[in-house]
């Protein structure tokens, strides 16, 4: 049963409701309504509510309501909600303008995250620490954490407590394998190569040091090639922060892996939003067979929706994607051939 908690009530009986979570979003989203016979009955629901929904006593987003629309006649009432996990501050607000040095990304991220009442946690090891560090005046709070994640190869998403959550690839298994024939109810994929380019620039400084003089540090260049794009096609990127060439040849390959996972969508629909009390969820890997699509692979779920209908009950739509669109390391060639079984229509090479 799927529930909406607002100051110690419970609103049930939805017939209608749209969640998603994805990694590239920083907060889940809600849309409930529901349409039925007048019992009277007042549904004091406003925005700014901090909430809670619940389906089957586990917590899928903990945040606030957005906005509310009550009405009602005497045979009928319907109700439409829509709310964010506790995160959507941080897409929609301002970062505070403040010097960092020497600080973890974590300790960072909570910093901005306080005045907000979000809280911040890590579930890998988020890299070193930060040199020097100021966000840029005008940029949300998401996106300034988002330039630092991008340079340390990190994801930011969020979690069903409403908590920030620096995460990277595959850190999760799904509670089954999904195949055509068997779990899976509908599926399309896209296959869309024209953000894909054949070398990622990437240009950016640093500050100069007793080990590396000042020309060499005005112009950090670190160029990523994309062997499957058979045109010369250049894209020229600025690091959004201070780099070495380390960190820029990381950059470049994180925004080539980014494109090229992107380029080869996979949507599957299957029944029930849990397998053994277990959510689908964002970030999981997950084996899928599907011999009309021409796959067979270990595939990551980018995002869920969570859908309730009268006509379907309860489904899940996954988007999954190869986990190196989600990866700063290039592809394993060697264990891909090792796995013959392994395969994805056009994961390295163009469509013959």
């Amino acid at each position: 049963m799927l529930q909406l908690k607002i100051n110690n009530r419970v609103f049930s009986g939805w017939i209608s409701a749209t969640v998603t979570r994805g990694l590239r979003q920083a907060s889940a989203t809600f849309d409930l309504s529901l349409t039925d016979r007048w019992d009277g009955q007042q549904w004091a629901i406003r925005p700014y509510d901090s909430c809670e929904l619940v389906y089957n006593n586990q917590t899928l987003v903990n945040g606030y309501v957005d906005s509310s629309s009550i009405s009602y006649d005497d045979e009928s009432h319907d109700i439409t909600v829509t709310g964010r996990s506790k995160t959507a501050d941080l897409v929609d607000c301002s970062v505070a303008s403040k010097q960092f040095n020497n600080q973890k990304i974590e300790s960072i991220a909570q910093s901005l995250a306080d005045p907000f009442g979000v809280k911040v946690t890590a579930n890998v090891n988020t890299g070193d620490r930060i040199r020097s560090w100021k966000p840029d005046e005008g940029t949300s709070v998401f996106e300034a954490i988002e330039d630092l994640a991008r340079l340390n190869a990190l994801l930011i998403t969020d979690n069903s407590n409403g908590d920030l959550l620096l995460t990277q690839a595959g850190t999760d298994r799904a509670p089954a394998n999904l195949e055509s024939g068997v779990n899976i109810l509908s599926a399309s994929g896209l296959f869309d190569v024209r953000d894909r380019f054949s070398d990622y620039i990437v240009k950016g400084q640093q500050k100069a040091s007793d080990d590396i003089d000042a020309e060499t540090a005005a112009h950090v260049v670190a160029t990523i090639k994309d062997a499957g794009v058979t045109r010369y096609r250049p894209l020229i990127l600025l690091a959004e922060e201070q780099v070495n060439t380390k960190v820029a040849q990381k950059r470049g390959q994180w925004e080539m892996n980014s494109r090229l996972g992107r380029s080869q969508v996979v949507t599957i629909t299957v029944q029930g939003w849990q397998v053994n009390n277990v959510f689908w969820s964002p970030n999981q890997l997950v084996r899928v067979k599907d011999p009309v699509l021409g796959v067979e692979a270990e595939l990551l779920i980018a995002s869920v929706q969570y859908l309730l209908d009268g006509s379907s009950g309860t489904t899940c739509r996954l988007e999954l994607m190869p986990i190196e669109a989600f990866s700063p390391e290039p592809p394993d060639d060697k264990k891909k051939k090792k796995d013959t079984t392994d395969t994805f229509i056009i994961w390295k090479t163009p469509l013959t």
